[in-house]
């Protein structure tokens, strides 16, 4: 594997930030047995679906181990269940922003700050034996989900309670990651290219009587955090 820094050198930020938190992982039924739906084989994380993943590298550019990668990706967006949650003892009312009245407030009822976002492709697919040699880099968008009409002035709010509570960096609008030039080799026969999964805070409340569920990219250093990995079958 082999990776040299696009832009300036950062701080280390590994995904082992996840070990030691709460996690759920993500669970297939296979003969009636519940089971991780990752697994290690040899120097690979495998699916149930044939697709095995490799080259693990944080978007600070520092390698990722196969252990720690084992996690984040047994934690994905789809799985995240309240036990996840840091929960609050009852729905806390925002009125820090001199909001008038329930209808024009809002209320946050959890926090999740080691939420791993959905996967997206950074870099076209290629056919082993091969390797991918190229800069990589990703946008993370944020995103806040509601069957409510929610102003851009309420959203400004929100964010701003969820960044104060969490006490992490995180962005509101759009955050890029850093770039890298990388070069991972695809083995032969398999169809391969690296993928990128983002590091996020999720939050979840109520706002124009509406619940609504809010998910920010985290930042490091100012870039997007997450981690960029091959996916080959």
């Amino acid at each position: 594997m082999g990776i040299v820094k696009g832009k300036v050198l950062l701080v280390a930020l590994v995904g082992g930030l996840l070990l030691g938190q709460t996690t759920v992982t993500a669970k297939e039924i296979s003969g009636g047995v519940e089971k991780d739906k990752y697994q290690i084989s040899g120097d690979y994380i495998v699916d149930e679906e044939g697709y095995r993943y490799s080259e693990f590298v944080s978007a600070s550019g520092e390698e990722v181990s196969i252990e720690d990668a084992l996690i984040i990706l047994n934690s994905e967006e789809d799985t995240a269940k309240e036990v996840l949650f840091i929960n609050k003892s009852q729905d806390k009312a925002m009125n820090t922003y001199g909001l008038a009245g329930p209808d024009l407030g809002f209320t946050i009822s959890s926090i999740q700050t080691n939420y791993v976002g959905s996967e997206s492709r950074v870099t076209p697919e290629i056919i082993g034996p091969g390797t991918i040699s190229q800069t990589v880099s990703t946008t993370v968008s944020s995103s806040i989900t509601s069957s409510a009409s929610i102003s851009a002035s309420l959203k400004a709010n929100i964010f701003a309670e969820v960044k104060l509570e969490s006490g992490v960096a995180i962005s509101n609008t759009v955050a890029q990651t850093n770039s890298y030039s990388v070069s991972f080799p695809v083995d032969s026969g398999k169809r391969g290219a690296i993928y990128f999964k983002p590091y996020c805070v999720r939050a979840t409340g109520r706002a124009n009587n509406e619940s609504f569920v809010a998910i920010y990219p985290k930042l490091i250093n100012g870039w997007a955090d997450g981690v960029f990995y091959l996916k080959q079958r």
